[in-house]
């Protein structure tokens, strides 16, 4: 991964994956993608599912009206909960997943290279 491309920081994570597996095997000798793979998996779902909870409570705290009118207008607060839940959260999101992104620094030439 190239510094300073964001697509790359956003199209390759899965690819990210198969290189740590890589690297692991390199380090430890032992091949652990099952568990690497499944601590990914369980933390991807694990946010799927905890969001939608996370944006329920938001919604509930903040007086959003589900019984109203589809014409209907929401509470102001209710309408501030849906920018948060539905912009604000998700962006802040992705800035902190790219910032975290930095900290991976696992390149081709590591790779290339013999264990250290």
């Amino acid at each position: 991964m190239k510094k300073g491309r964001f697509t790359d920081s956003q199209i390759f994570h899965q690819s990210m994956l198969v290189d740590t597996f890589a690297w692991d095997y390199k380090l430890t000798g032992v091949r652990r993608e099952g568990v690497l793979s499944a601590t990914f998996s369980f933390v991807e779902k694990s946010c799927m599912a905890f969001g939608p909870l996370i944006i329920g409570v938001l919604f509930s705290s903040m007086g959003f009206d589900k019984t109203l009118e589809p014409t209907a207008d929401q509470s102001d607060s209710a309408v501030m909960a849906m920018y948060l839940g539905f912009v604000w959260i998700p962006v802040g999101m992705q800035i902190i997943s790219v910032m975290l992104l930095k900290f991976y620094t696992l390149d081709e030439q590591q790779l290339q290279a013999d264990a250290p």
